[in-house]
């Protein structure tokens, strides 16, 4: 709660944009202060309820598959108490790590903020060059505003990383169970090539057999008529034999 020598005010103007600030304490002054955001920065006065507040905006220009889009890449409000939060990609993000300040003390180092801000790096997300079927339906993965996926607990800023340390692990253990399952998935081809060439060798293998047991009974059959026709033969010729004694004994 702010006391009755706290409704001091100092008048500060960012651009053509005007606002006012309490003092932080009752023999805290400053003058009226003017100066100009540094681009690519843009500033309005918005109202937050009952409270005025002044939002800083960085828009980005990025292109899309051959698509130019303007994207609201960071966003710093701050209000009348003084309080700065600061947004990427829509998103509250915690600057703890960072020396960036929450209150803001000094009016004249707000430029400095911005460009400080500006300059830190957006969580990249988890990878994507990878199939879609890794990740869907997955309750410890989320989409932003802009259907980056991100693990849930991104802190969409990474200060000075490609990644924040949720999204990078992910990342890295997703990758290691990819590769596991292709690893397993070459495997299981190549057990099942070994197996679709056993199988064709056996395959081959019935055949020739097949083929041998035909041949085989082709030849016990032929074995079996000139079998037949030689004893046919020896029978004909006992016969005549035979004949030709009775012949012979009867002259």
């Amino acid at each position: 709660m702010y006391k009755k020598y706290e409704c001091t005010w100092t008048k500060v103007v960012f651009d053509s944009v005007s606002f006012s600030l309490r003092s932080l304490s009752a023999d805290s002054f400053e003058d009226s202060v003017f100066m100009k955001v540094p681009k690519p920065w843009n500033v309005n006065k918005l109202m937050n309820g009952l409270e005025e507040t002044l939002l800083f905006t960085c828009i980005v220009q990025t292109n899309e598959c051959g698509i130019q889009k303007h994207v609201l890449e960071k966003a710093v409000i701050i209000k009348a108490s003084r309080e700065i939060v600061y947004e990427a990609h829509s998103t509250p993000v915690d600057v703890s790590g960072t020396k960036l300040p929450k209150i803001l003390t000094v009016v004249s180092v707000l430029p400095d903020i911005l460009k400080k801000f500006r300059d830190f790096r957006i969580c990249e997300g988890i990878v994507t060059d990878i199939s879609l079927d890794y990740t869907q339906d997955n309750t410890d993965l989320k989409r932003d505003i802009y259907s980056n996926l991100r693990h849930k607990n991104c802190s969409v800023l990474s200060i000075n990383r490609k990644r924040c340390t949720a999204c990078n692990r992910y990342s890295k253990g997703l990758f290691q169970r990819i590769r596991r399952m292709k690893n397993r998935k070459s495997i299981q081809r190549i057990t099942n090539s070994v197996r679709l060439l056993d199988d064709m060798k056996l395959k081959a293998l019935k055949n020739k057999m097949k083929f041998r047991a035909v041949n085989v009974s082709r030849v016990k059959s032929r074995y079996q008529l000139l079998k037949d026709s030689l004893e046919n033969q020896r029978k004909n010729v006992a016969n005549v034999t035979t004949d030709a004694l009775q012949k012979m004994s009867n002259n």
